[in-house]
């Protein structure tokens, strides 16, 4: 399911916070800047980090706690601030990453390239459930005409089912929270209730459609199921990736904290079917940290057998918007070039692998548009020390 704030476009996600800040914000990064806590004088480091989570819990109430995981030189720590279901939230606090799955679909499918299991610029078709084939094509879609480089750059001119002009289909999900979707019944939506947005290659159009496509492509040409293919792809083991799981279709993994409570303004969606956002467009859970280690590693070039491979990922697509790539989206804050993605559900990582600096974030809340997390951007790169 795509952001309720969309990345490149929306106010609250950390990769739109640094688009949107002031010109001043190229300024050298380096430790001279500070973050001023709303109770009193200026603070550096990991202690303007948890005044920054602090203050934000108190001026955003509806954000049912803040979690907030820093990687920078010297630094890996958890913040946390507020409650989360009547109790404090905890630093292994595991959630909903909604759309933060993308990235780690685009990494398992560009790990079946390097195997040579999948041609990136071959059609979704080479290795496809003939139901999902044969869905698109009913709707005029040409599939051996869209690769799988376009599905994964939202460049493929598939309609999203999950939030297209039209679509109705959050309030579906509102509507019976227990139903238990399936991935054709997802590309089914995006057929009855929207048509193809234009030739393949011809535009981007966020989609999470293309991410449903590129989930059945993984299992069909690794021979896995999804939780499989995502945790042997990527390496979660030889990462320290240990709390990240995909919600009901794998056991809990011995390293997952409690779940948070995840809301839709005053809707708490804990027990609402997983499956509304869970085959490759969404579907993960995680913790603060176990996703900004897993992005830290993906831009190190630690997933990857090849240098090149990441590159592919980085690639932008001439039709898309600047900063678009696979699975990510790239962002210049204080002059260092970071990449970031976000989920539905108030989820968000971004890391500048330039100066070591990542940060992940979970604020339990889908509906952000009037929420400012400058002050917590602004405290963790004080933790990057000046050249």
């Amino acid at each position: 399911m795509i952001p309720t704030v969309r990345v490149l476009l929306a106010v609250a996600s950390f990769a739109l916070i640094a688009a949107c800040a002031d010109d001043d914000r190229t300024a050298s990064t380096t430790a001279d800047n500070v973050a001023t806590s709303a109770r009193g004088p200026a603070l550096t480091g990991a202690a303007a980090v948890q005044a920054a989570v602090d203050d934000i819990v108190t001026e955003y109430p509806t954000l049912h706690g803040v979690v907030v995981h820093v990687v920078a030189p010297g630094v890996d720590e958890t913040f946390v601030a507020g409650e989360n279901a009547g109790a404090p939230v905890s630093a292994d606090a595991t959630f909903r990453l909604a759309s933060n799955t993308k990235t780690f679909t685009a990494a398992a499918a560009l790990r079946l390239v390097e195997q040579g299991k999948v041609d990136i610029d071959g059609p979704i078709t080479q290795c496809l459930d003939d139901q999902l084939t044969q869905a698109l094509a009913s709707d005029g879609y040409e599939p051996d005409a869209i690769t799988v480089r376009q599905a994964l750059t939202h460049t493929a001119g598939l309609f999203d089912y999950a939030q297209g002009e039209g679509s109705g289909y959050v309030d579906a999900v509102l509507a019976d929270p227990m139903h238990r979707w399936t991935p054709l019944e997802q590309v089914q939506w995006a057929v009855d209730h929207g048509d193809p947005l234009g030739a393949p290659g011809a535009a981007f159009s966020y989609s999470d459609t293309g991410y449903v496509i590129a989930s059945s492509l993984i299992e069909c040409a690794s021979g896995l199921p999804m939780a499989d293919a995502y945790r042997e792809l990527l390496g979660f083991d030889e990462l320290g990736v240990e709390a990240t799981y995909l919600e009901s279709l794998e056991e809990l993994p011995a390293g997952a904290g409690p779940r948070t409570h995840q809301f839709l303004e005053d809707v708490d969606t804990y027990s609402f079917d997983p499956s509304m956002d869970l085959y490759g467009a969404g579907g993960l859970v995680s913790n603060a940290a176990d996703l900004a280690h897993f992005a830290r590693a993906l831009l190190r070039g630690e997933v990857f057998d090849q240098p090149t491979t990441l590159d592919t990922m980085l690639e932008e697509p001439d039709s898309a918007p600047p900063g678009a790539a696979m699975g990510l989206f790239r962002e210049e804050i204080y002059g260092t070039t970071c990449w970031s993605h976000e989920g539905f559900w108030g989820t968000g990582v971004f890391t500048c692998p330039d100066v070591d600096l990542t940060i992940s974030a979970s604020v339990q809340q889908a509906a952000l548009d009037e929420v400012d997390l400058n002050a917590i951007l602004d405290a963790a790169f004080t933790l990057v020390p000046s050249d």
